[in-house]
């Protein structure tokens, strides 16, 4: 068989097994990102991936290195694990901020996420994430985000979550007071609790 034609067959192999996951479990993530994370584009050549120079969302910067256990088996970073790094930089944003991210009176679920990998992460490379275009409306909150390794841009997406109550599980509507704290930095003093 020809090796271009071995290498097409088995990344389309691979990108079956993702695309399958991203179907069954991970409706945000689009094809392309999944073709991308297998490395079905840039390895059989389809498609030239441009990573562009990161732009600055600079809201917030949350810096994380990549670890061994982080990764899979060529020692890149799993998405899941990059999406879970963002979670930890908005949990940090919210805290900055006073916010509760769980309590017993509200709680914060995604409701949307959309992701696009534009390069890879590695063993031991340090990822600048960056939050910011905070978008709050009646109960919910959208986002975005990006991630960059020495200022080239990785990956970048949006995220809404939407305030709930756990009691009842309905939606709650985000007070205008809360609504500054994500439009104004949240650098006002929050004593007590949050008032939502």
């Amino acid at each position: 068989m020809n090796p271009l034609r071995w290498t097409a067959f088995g990344c389309a192999a691979r990108c079956k097994g993702w695309i399958g996951l991203a179907r069954r479990k991970c409706h945000w993530l689009t094809l392309v990102g999944a073709l991308k994370l297998c490395g079905f584009i840039s390895n059989c050549g389809l498609n030239k991936i441009n990573i562009e120079v990161m732009t600055s969302l600079a809201a917030d910067i949350h810096r994380r290195r990549v670890e061994l256990a982080y990764t899979d088996a060529v020692a890149v970073a799993h998405f899941s694990r990059l999406l879970a790094m963002v979670e930890e930089a908005e949990h940090g944003f919210f805290r900055e901020r006073g916010i509760p991210i769980l309590s017993a009176d509200s709680a914060w679920p995604v409701v949307n996420a959309e992701v696009d990998f534009c390069g890879a992460c590695r063993f031991g490379e340090e990822i600048e994430i960056r939050l910011g275009d905070f978008q709050p409306g009646k109960s919910s909150l959208a986002y975005a985000f990006d991630g960059a390794i020495a200022g080239m841009k990785v990956f970048s997406g949006k995220i809404t979550k939407c305030l709930i109550s756990p009691a009842t599980g309905r939606s709650m509507e985000i007070s205008e007071r809360l609504k500054g704290r994500f439009n104004h930095g949240g650098h006002e003093e929050h004593g007590g609790d949050m008032v939502f």
